[in-house]
């Protein structure tokens, strides 16, 4: 017997957490002018980020709410 471990039998295994990163599967299908409403600038950089990998271009704007809008430019 273990002293800091319990050996636990047909305790069932949860399912999978969705990958994190999924929600940003939405850069590929963005066209021209589309955009998108992010919640903070982390999400913003991410946005950037995939889409520049693609080579897209973007840009972004702040309102005085605090809301995030990113738009593919190119």
């Amino acid at each position: 017997m273990s002293k800091f471990f319990v050996i636990e039998k047909n305790v069932p295994l949860p399912e999978k957490r969705p990958d994190p990163a999924a929600h940003y599967d939405v850069v590929p299908k963005m066209e021209v002018g589309d955009s998108i409403l992010v919640k903070n600038h982390t999400q913003k950089s991410k946005v950037f980020s995939r889409a520049k990998r693609r080579g897209m271009d973007t840009t972004s704007r702040t309102y005085e709410n605090g809301d995030i809008r990113v738009w593919r430019t190119k």
